[in-house]
């Protein structure tokens, strides 16, 4: 699972579209993400300090956090810091995911999360570091899932703009769907009739409720692919192409492989070789599929 780090200080695992570092800086280290980095889409870092402390700035605002402190950063724009003897863990994760449960990004530029959702956030991230390494292709791709889903209960301290009770309502809505979909993707008949069905919401509800999304049937596939990149990914997975669409819900390999290239710009059966391609560089993105060469 992790990608060999070239630094015995950094390690890197690529989870789904969640990026998971642990790094151990010197004292008096300096980190900068410059503004002119190039990136695929915008993503927001979530870094917690293990140990030690972390000075820096963040566009002019100074900003110190300690062992257990949750930061935000927008991976686009700078920042600058400087470490004492500081061990961190990141989560870096595609802000696509998170627009519905976070105000814009300018708001978690250097923002320090302070609400219950986010303390169980940085309690988990500790258990990422050591569960990963050992985690099936199975189960890492619930725990991305999950991961994902704690990201978004440590923004909602940040969501509060959002103000009408009704888009706590859609919010809620949505949130027993995904977990839903998710501890249903194996099955061929996950569809917007059975999931109404069985959460007791109208179809109209349904369909209202993901409009924003692409539409349901296009969440349910979107995360069929979530796991399958996974899956995919991971270095002890040997599974035929097939046996992974049939495990994944999906009607045929012939469909899988279809939607998969249209998703990531490659068959599936050419994601594995970026297995070698991504060990190359201790700090690649999570989801490259498509820069195969």
């Amino acid at each position: 699972m992790p990608i060999p780090p070239s630094d015995p200080d950094y390690e890197t695992w690529c989870l789904g579209e969640l990026t998971i570092s642990a790094e151990t800086g010197s004292h008096g280290q300096a980190l900068k993400a410059p503004a002119t980095r190039k990136r695929r889409e915008s993503s927001l870092v979530l870094l917690l300090p293990r140990e030690g402390e972390m000075r820096g700035e963040v566009e002019g605002r100074p900003v110190v956090v300690g062992a257990g402190d949750l930061i935000g950063f927008d991976a686009a724009r700078p920042f600058w810091s400087s470490t004492a003897n500081c061990r961190w863990i990141t989560i870096e994760a595609p802000v696509r995911r998170l627009v519905d449960f976070a105000p814009v990004m300018s708001d978690l530029h250097g923002h320090v999360f302070r609400s219950p959702g986010a303390k169980i956030l940085a309690r988990h991230m500790p258990a990422l570091v050591e569960g990963l390494p050992e985690a099936t292709p199975d189960e890492a791709a619930f725990v991305m899932q999950a991961t994902l889903l704690l990201v978004r209960a440590a923004l909602c301290e940040r969501s509060t703009h959002r103000g009408p009770e009704k888009k706590g309502t859609a919010c809620m809505i949505l949130s027993r769907v995904e977990r839903y979909i998710l501890d249903n993707l194996s099955s061929n008949r996950l569809a917007p009739d059975s999931i109404a069905r069985s959460l007791e919401i109208s179809r109209a509800t349904l369909y209202r409720a993901f409009r924003e999304h692409g539409g349901i049937v296009a969440f349910i596939t979107e995360r069929r692919l979530d796991a399958a990149e996974t899956i995919l990914l991971h270095p002890e997975e040997h599974r035929s192409i097939g046996e992974i669409a049939e495990n994944l819900g999906f009607d045929s390999a012939a469909r899988f492989s279809k939607v998969f290239h249209r998703r990531f710009g490659c068959a599936p059966r050419d994601a594995r070789r970026f297995r070698s391609v991504r060990g190359s560089s201790s700090r690649g993105s999570p989801s490259q599929l498509g820069n195969l060469p």
